[in-house]
């Protein structure tokens, strides 16, 4: 006969391929490794169903359910229909774990729905702000438990008494180094560097991150302006899906500020570490961040990283160790950060040599992997056991 294998639903509200949110990424790493002996996945998409794909290439079912906006009033009316559909979607699959991913929309339903059917249920939350502005909007309470990206958020949960601590887990992001390492090669830099007009050995710092304002590009392009005067040929690679909008309204500030040569933007890549070989050095100038998985891959190919002081970015990037951390909303101190390690080629090495041992010994997938599958198995006992 064989293994018992206990059914979990992962729920995701995705909008569009045009480019994906951490949410998206990370729940595709976690169905990659999942133990498939001791666990059967299936996939609930509540937004833009072609990203269905992705998943199906794992040989995981994936099913649909579109659920309105909770908060809308406009909505009202279609609430009702939408979590019916999903407790019968629930009853059909019998579950024995649902587990939301990002999607705070996705919470009031899925948690309630799992909630009435007497199936426990796990949110990882991956906004900071969101646990600030919207979590008694849309009832975190209902899940079973919380799974947080960082200790910082795990505090602001307690602070708040959102849940008791007992129902709160922080699960660090964690990277494959050897896998990670094993699509890179020399040649994927020259091919960046080639396709977008960057010399060898010109100065290049880059950017991984959706253009967003709260990605801090607006800062970055302001330090930009101070930096390039002072380092010549200075290039600035920006990989990141965007809203067509925010992204006209940079490109306006990078002609303003004279930067036409210096900003590139390459839009959303599915393969990033030519990117990151391509690079001397990752940028990321959040205003907020729950953590930062940028920040592991780069460090995980041994670049060294600048990264703002917010979130949980202290807890990844070791300030003078692995990179340097500046304040948020200064172009000024960016600007200095990043003069310092393009003009120092040995701290750039010692930096990034120290941030891949970081990695290998305190954000491992295999450790991110064990936690979460712990918690699954604790979950899914202790409902047996009430």
């Amino acid at each position: 006969m064989a293994p018992y294998r206990a059914k979990i639903l992962f729920t995701i509200e995705e909008h569009g391929a045009a480019y994906h949110g951490g949410a998206f990424k990370d729940l595709l790493t976690i169905l990659a490794h999942l133990d498939r002996d001791r666990f059967l996945p299936g996939v609930l998409l509540t937004g833009d169903r072609s990203v269905g794909t992705a998943f199906e290439a794992l040989g995981i079912e994936v099913l649909g359910c579109s659920l309105p906006p909770w908060r809308k009033g406009r909505s009202y009316p279609m609430i009702p229909a939408a979590l019916l559909k999903l407790l019968r979607i629930l009853v059909g699959i019998k579950p024995g774990l649902v587990h939301i991913n990002g999607g705070y929309n996705d919470v009031p339903y899925v948690a309630l729905a799992a909630r009435l059917l007497r199936i426990p249920s796990i949110f990882t939350v991956r906004d900071i702000n969101v646990l600030k502005e919207k979590s008694r909007k849309y009832h975190f309470r209902w899940a079973s438990r919380l799974v947080l990206c960082s200790k910082i958020m795990e505090g602001e949960v307690v602070r708040q008494r959102l849940v008791s601590q007992d129902r709160v887990r922080t699960v660090y992001g964690g990277i494959d180094v050897e896998t990670f390492q094993r699509t890179s090669h020399e040649a994927g830099a020259r091919d960046v560097r080639q396709e977008y007009g960057i010399r060898p050995g010109a100065p290049l710092v880059g950017v991984v991150a959706n253009l967003s304002p709260i990605k801090g590009y607006e800062e970055l392009i302001a330090a930009l302006a101070l930096l390039a005067p002072k380092v010549e040929g200075l290039r600035c690679l920006c990989v990141g899906g965007y809203d067509p909008a925010y992204y006209g309204v940079l490109k306006g500030l990078v002609e303003q500020s004279g930067l036409d040569r210096c900003v590139i933007f390459a839009g959303y890549q599915h393969a990033v570490v030519p990117f990151y070989e391509a690079m001397d050095l990752l940028v990321l100038p959040s205003r907020s961040e729950a953590f930062g998985m940028v920040l592991l891959e780069a460090m995980a190919m041994g670049r060294p990283v600048i990264a703002t002081i917010v979130g949980g970015i202290p807890e990844v990037v070791v300030d003078g160790v692995t990179g340097l951390l500046v304040p948020p909303h200064n172009p000024s101190r960016l600007a200095d950060a990043m003069l310092r390690l393009l003009e120092d080629r040995s701290a750039r090495l010692k930096m990034g040599m120290a941030g891949n041992a970081r990695v290998r010994r305190d954000f491992t997938l295999k450790a991110q992997m064990g936690a979460l599958e712990s918690l699954y198995e604790e979950s899914i006992d202790r409902c047996d056991t009430h």
